[in-house]
């Protein structure tokens, strides 16, 4: 076991399939790489820190969800993306979701870890709440920061629905249609 552990982890230590920092899928388990090693890769995972050897990951699907891009400045960082989906729950009229989706964007470019983002405000239809889509690519690298960006993102979306009161959704209507005699 030892010598197959060090074999894949000099095989993994040259392809450099994940570096230190990356938030990946080893196997089924996500969480951020804190250590690459030869005999084991250490992932730190939302409950705790786990220690993969290198033999179960190296015949494990690795899914690295970093991506390499340079920032404005030309230098070259590391990023990777969250899904902040959120549904209203108040329906808001048509000049309230454009405020509300104006200051998302507004949070979003003010925060030093996000890189760039995807915002798509799905306006209310037939009585239903708004729907709120959105995707970042951060530079965050462990679940303190990605802890941070979702939780200050979500308390946001909550004072806007106060702040940009809106009235409760109705019963859910059904048409039935009924064959004439």
């Amino acid at each position: 076991k030892m010598l197959s552990n060090l074999i894949a982890g000099l095989v993994i230590q040259t392809d450099r399939p994940i570096r230190v920092g990356d938030f990946v899928d080893i196997g089924g388990t996500n969480g951020f790489v804190s250590q690459v090693g030869l005999r084991s890769i250490k992932l730190e995972t939302i409950s705790s820190l786990i220690t993969l050897p290198n033999a179960k990951a190296d015949e494990s699907n690795i899914n690295n969800y970093m991506l390499t891009e340079k920032d404005s400045n030309g230098n070259t960082c590391r990023v990777y993306l969250i899904n902040l989906s959120s549904s209203q729950q108040l329906i808001h009229s048509h000049e309230h979701i454009y405020k509300i989706a104006d200051e998302l964007k507004a949070h979003l470019s003010s925060e030093p870890l996000i890189k760039r983002y995807v915002l798509i405000a799905k306006p209310a239809v037939i009585d239903a709440p708004a729907k709120f889509v959105c995707k970042i690519f951060t530079t965050a690298t462990n679940w303190v920061e990605h802890d941070a960006i979702v939780t200050n993102y979500n308390n946001l979306f909550a004072a806007l629905e106060v702040k940009y009161p809106g009235r409760e959704p109705g019963p859910e209507k059904i048409l039935m249609l009924q064959p004439s005699s």
